[in-house]
């Protein structure tokens, strides 16, 4: 309340007859109900055609419309339209400067025309026969025209005058913050959307997690722990009989033991190397290859392009897990007997290649029959685009598989040298195969694509 107004009415002497309030004005009402609107509701499209509406009536116009420009095509696209060609014109685009609304978005002025007779600019503007009059306004945001709202054809006493054009402009002030309203409630949701489908890729990635550690200990060190109990019950029960036999029993036992802290290191080193903490993403990637190597018989060399460079403990751990993912998908699945990881460090990105020497697949046919899944492709992309990035694969049946991750690091210009493209890939991938007839297989270092 401002300061100086009353709280109520001041007393009228008592001879005094009430006077009858004021009918508050066609464009006065017209405008507190849009605010009202606006302020009511995000859906941009009922505010929209609430707007036009409201427009017309006040205006007594006997059409109109509303126009939106689209960035894609740099024209303007019916959104909202009334009158006789309504639904003729809905939905249609109109290049910046051709008729009534594309002059107005290209230089940015309003526009009030009436008769051509009167107004010589009129029939310059105007191509329409079916339009006798006309008012638009500019819809502007942050300084740049964004759409156009219009009225034509008066249909009551007089023409469009100064007050309509006033209240126009006003009402598009309105339809633009609509917009804006609209934009930042559909950009909120969006971001909410994101959040809830890292949560939910993360709480997958971890169930997953859990799930390989727990079938790697059943099938690991429980079995062999379980051994070696029974080896040690069996060595209780013969050291006194048949100590000889007893001495072999506990061996056996105690080898098992021996092969379980083994495997129990190797399981502590798999869930978090010590070493990516304290010597970085290549450095682990090449220890973890060594043991891999040793472990599966799978040769796998380790290769940076760029100058290295040490980056976030978030983004490293996971591209760590994605080559030890992938890495183990072609140990599962390739049959390959190379593989290769090349690491390339560019100006505000890093990329992951992992490829192989193996049986390849069908891309398309992967995707269409949703296969993914079971190769191990869905881990490695939903542990990619939780940081941001991108996963690309490319194989062929018979020429092994090739795997590509980009992402942004955060620490500069993501711009650098143009990615292969994938036919290039394939063209790639092809003469592996063709190498690997020839008993020259080699995992291709096929640059990889990183957009």
């Amino acid at each position: 309340m401002s300061a100086g107004v009353p709280l109520r009415e001041p007393p009228r002497s008592r001879g005094a007859a009430s006077a009858p309030a004021a009918p508050a004005s066609p464009h006065y009402a017209c405008l507190l109900e849009v605010v009202q609107a606006v302020n009511s509701t995000l859906q941009l499209q009922s505010v929209l055609n609430l707007i036009l509406d409201r427009a017309i009536e006040a205006m007594q116009a006997g059409a109109g419309s509303i126009m939106m420009l689209d960035e894609s095509t740099g024209e303007l696209q019916v959104k909202v339209a009334r009158g006789a060609r309504a639904a003729e014109i809905f939905g249609r685009s109109l290049k910046l400067g051709e008729g009534i609304a594309g002059w107005v978005a290209l230089y940015g002025q309003p526009l009030l025309l009436i008769d051509g007779e009167i107004d010589t600019r009129f029939h310059t503007i105007c191509q329409r026969d079916d339009v006798r009059d006309a008012l638009c306004v500019p819809l502007q945001a942050d300084g740049a025209v964004v759409g156009v709202l219009s009225v034509n054809n008066r249909q009551g006493e007089g023409r469009f005058g100064e007050e309509d054009l006033r209240l126009l402009t006003a009402l598009g002030s309105h339809v633009t913050l609509a917009i804006r309203n609209a934009s930042l409630y559909e950009q909120t949701a969006r971001q909410r959307h994101t959040m809830e489908r890292l949560l939910s890729s993360l709480v997958w990635a971890q169930e997953e997690e859990r799930k390989r550690v727990s079938l790697e200990i059943h099938d690991g060190p429980a079995q062999t722990l379980y051994a070696a109990r029974i080896r040690l019950q069996a060595y209780r029960a013969l050291r006194d009989s048949d100590p000889e036999r007893a001495a072999a029993e506990f061996g056996e036992a105690e080898r098992g033991i021996k092969e379980t802290l083994t495997e129990i290191r190797r399981l502590i080193f798999d869930l978090r190397p010590m070493s990516l903490d304290e010597i970085g993403l290549l450095t682990a990637l090449r220890q973890y290859a060594a043991k891999y190597e040793e472990r599966q018989g799978i040769r796998v060399e380790v290769r940076s392009r760029g100058p290295e460079r040490r980056l976030p403990v978030s983004l490293e751990t996971a591209l760590y897990r994605i080559v030890q993912e992938a890495l183990t998908n072609i140990w599962k699945h390739a049959q390959a007997t190379r593989a290769s990881v090349i690491v390339t460090f560019e100006a505000g990105r890093c990329g992951v290649q992992v490829a192989d020497d193996g049986v390849g697949f069908d891309v398309a046919a992967v995707r269409a029959n949703s296969q993914g899944e079971h190769l191990g492709i869905a881990g490695i992309r939903e542990r990619a685009e939780m940081i941001g990035g991108t996963l690309r694969i490319a194989s062929t049946p018979g020429a092994g598989t090739t795997l590509l991750v980009n992402v942004p690091t955060g620490d500069g210009s993501a711009s650098g040298p143009e990615a292969a493209s994938e036919e290039e890939i394939r063209e790639a991938l092809a003469a592996e195969g063709q190498a690997r007839e020839h008993g020259r297989a080699k995992p291709s270092s096929v640059r990889g694509e990183f957009d």
